[in-house]
């Protein structure tokens, strides 16, 4: 309400507004109601946009990652998605999700993922792939590959993501891969079982028909039954430890062609061992690949150049252990100490990620390093390398030595 007074001593008239106390507390209520107001739609506006950006962060649209067909052997053949004719695996290079690859006898082919996973098809498989992808936004990596008949050994690189997810699946069980593991699966596709092999590493396998977890170990392997489930786990042999020759030895004799004893020791409760051995690292042309009982073997008739040759144990029920692999080289020990400058074209540099395909010409019976890691090459020189994802790395040191203790070098620029 308005008044109007005098003041004493006549100064004159003071005007003055008095509010009531119920005109107050609404107005501050309202106020107070107001102010709540629109901290609750900025707040709601702010997280929503939080959890927007978050959302869509994580689950961004994954991007689809081919695989590379390193090499085939025999009669390899593709079905590529949405075909209907199989193809020779020979005019193949880049598989996609979908795609089927069908070995025949005596027959094999390696896949290589993009995160550097190896996959080695095994003969009269069926596989194919499921997952390649990438999360951009994660950066996590997925990757599945199915066994419908046969059997896939598979070499997964360090874990560098803790969401990243490499399965080995069959229609009985799938097997999730832990990183630097090397298993396999084989499948009966008759008896409807699959077996699960972890020589390295570890490995979770889930049933698919009692949805049951089981956790390998290195050197253990498990049964599933499309029947019965899950049978219990059981141990694989441990592979032999080579004593000679040691890896990328070089062996000196006077004469060719020569005899050279390989020899390794023994296992404990192992009664017998496999010996392959060829000139090429792929093992297409095994000159050796027998049974023995000892632990030793000779190689007779040998001429100069590389030797590959692979060590398995086998135990009573016929279970092998995981393949230990080693190279060594024969010449003559009257080769020169030093004579002209090695070889080395390195005609092609491919990219795939963080992986690089290197494909060139040395001379024949070097011994070819990447980065310190042993490279394979065929016995014309020529070599086709696929590097380990190179993570940080800004080169690549490509090193060849040869018999004579001569060495030639070449450095790649990565970044």
């Amino acid at each position: 309400m308005n008044s109007r007074n005098q003041t004493p001593g006549g100064g004159g008239l003071i005007e003055w507004v008095t509010i009531s106390y119920q005109t107050l507390k609404f107005w501050g209520l309202l106020g107070l109601l107001l102010l709540l107001g629109l901290g609750a739609f900025y707040g709601f506006r702010y997280f929503t946009l939080t959890v927007d950006e978050s959302h869509t962060k994580s689950s961004k649209i994954l991007e689809p990652r081919s695989v590379r067909l390193l090499e085939s052997e025999g009669q390899v053949q593709v079905k590529q998605l949405n075909q209907s004719n199989w193809v020779s695996a020979q005019r193949i290079r880049i598989l996609n999700v979908g795609d089927m690859i069908n070995t025949g006898p005596n027959s094999w082919c390696k896949l290589m993922y993009f995160d550097g996973t190896n996959v080695q098809i095994r003969e009269n498989t069926l596989y194919v792939v499921m997952e390649s992808s990438l999360n951009p936004g994660t950066d996590a990596q997925t990757i599945r590959g199915e066994i419908t008949s046969g059997e896939v050994h598979m070499a997964t690189p360090e874990r560098r993501h803790k969401d990243t997810s490499v399965k080995l699946s069959t229609q009985e069980a799938e097997a999730a891969l832990a990183g630097n593991t090397e298993a396999a699966a084989r499948r009966n596709k008759e008896a409807g079982q699959s077996d699960f092999f972890v020589y390295q590493g570890g490995a979770k396998v889930l049933s698919k028909k009692d949805n049951k977890t089981t956790t390998l170990s290195p050197n253990e392997q498990l049964s599933v039954s499309k029947g019965s489930g899950t049978a219990n786990v059981q141990p694989i042999p441990a592979p032999p430890e080579i004593i000679q020759p040691q890896e990328d030895e070089p062996l000196f004799v006077d004469k060719l062609p020569a005899q050279v004893d390989l020899r390794w020791k023994p296992v404990d409760g192992i009664h017998q061992y496999r010996v392959r051995v060829s000139d090429q690292p792929t093992f297409s042309a095994a000159r050796y690949n027998q049974t023995v009982k000892t632990n030793s073997f000779r190689l007779n008739n040998l001429g100069p150049g590389p030797y590959y040759w692979q060590l398995y144990s086998i135990n009573d029920q016929g279970v092998e252990s995981a393949a230990r692999s080693s190279k060594f080289f024969l010449s003559s020990s009257k080769i020169k100490r030093y004579g002209s400058p090695i070889r080395l074209d390195v005609e092609n540099v491919v990219i795939m990620g963080e992986i690089y395909e290197l494909i060139g010409k040395t001379d024949p019976g070097v011994r070819l390093t990447v980065n310190g890691k042993a490279a394979d090459v065929q016995p014309n020189g020529r070599f086709k390398i696929f590097t380990d994802p190179i993570g940080n790395a800004k080169s690549l040191e490509i090193v060849a030595r040869d018999i004579a203790g001569n060495i030639t070098s070449k450095t790649i620029l990565t970044k």
